[in-house]
C-alpha cells in the first residue's frame, strides 16, 4: 500500500552523467526550494535525508460501513549542525474532494455543458490494521494524535463532528470502530494504558444510569408471607 510519502535520499547530480530524478523526488526538491533552501554546492545533498513525521491520523467510517484513514504529516531535513530543521512541508494525505458534474444549459451557446454543482468525499486509504501499524512505526517522531469519527456530508470536512481523540496507540489499532467511538464518547481513553477492556463495563454503567434516571431500574421481588 502506498501512503503518499516515504523518506528519500537526495543525491547530488554527477557532472558527467546527470541524474534523472523521479517526479516524486523532484517534487521534494521543489518544496525544499519554496522554503527558501538553496539546493546548491553550499549544501551537501548527499546526506540530506527527508524525514517524515506523522503528526495526526484519523480513522473514519462512511455510510456504506467502509473504514478509511487519512493523516497529516510534516517533512524536514537536518540543518548544518545535523539537527532537525523546521519542517518545510506540512500537508494532509488520504482525502480529496470529488466534483459532482451535471449538464447545464448554456443559453448564449445554445448547448448543454458540464458544470460542477457540488463535491463529495474521496477517501484514498482503506483501513488495514497491520498496514497502519507499519506506517505509524515509520514516522520519524512518534505520532501521538489519534482520532475516530464518521464521515460527514460536507466534503470540505473529511471527519464529521463529533469525533473523538483516542489517547492510546494500541487501542486505536486494536479496537473496533464502534468500541473506539464509545471509548471516546464515554471518556475512558487514557494515554498511559490500553483501556479497551473497560468499554463493556462503561456501556453497562451508562445503561443503568439511564434506566435509573427514567425510573426503569430493576425493582426487588415482592416477598409473600
Amino acid at each position: 500500500m502506498s501512503y503518499g510519502m516515504k523518506p528519500y535520499s537526495i543525491v547530488e547530480e554527477g557532472e558527467k552523467q546527470p541524474t534523472v530524478w523521479s517526479k516524486r523526488t523532484q517534487n521534494l526538491f521543489d518544496e525544499y526550494k519554496k522554503a527558501g533552501k538553496s539546493i546548491g554546492k553550499n549544501i551537501n545533498l548527499q546526506y540530506q535525508i527527508v524525514k517524515v513525521t506523522i503528526s495526526a491520523i484519523y480513522r473514519v467510517k462512511d455510510l456504506n460501513h467502509n473504514e478509511w484513514y487519512f493523516y497529516n504529516a510534516a517533512k524536514t531535513v537536518n540543518n548544518n549542525l545535523d539537527q532537525p530543521a523546521e519542517p518545510f512541508s506540512y500537508q494532509g494525505y488520504g482525502h480529496h474532494r470529488v466534483p459532482i458534474v451535471t449538464m447545464k444549459w448554456n443559453e448564449a451557446k445554445g448547448v448543454r455543458e458540464p458544470d460542477v454543482t457540488s463535491y463529495k468525499h474521496g477517501y484514498e486509504l482503506k483501513w488495514d490494521k497491520e498496514e497502519v501499524k507499519k506506517f505509524l512505526d515509520s514516522s520519524y517522531l512518534p505520532c501521538e494524535l489519534f482520532y475516530v469519527g464518521y464521515t460527514g456530508d460536507n466534503a470540505n470536512d473529511p471527519i464529521a463532528t463529533p469525533y473523538y481523540q483516542i489517547h492510546n496507540k494500541q487501542d486505536f489499532l486494536e479496537g473496533s470502530f464502534d468500541d473506539l467511538m464509545d471509548m471516546g464518547r464515554l471518556g475512558i481513553s487514557y494515554k498511559e494504558q490500553a483501556s479497551l477492556y473497560m468499554v463493556d463495563a462503561a456501556r453497562q454503567k451508562e445503561k443503568e444510569n439511564r434506566e435509573a434516571a427514567l425510573g426503569m431500574g430493576r425493582k426487588p421481588n415482592k416477598v409473600y408471607t
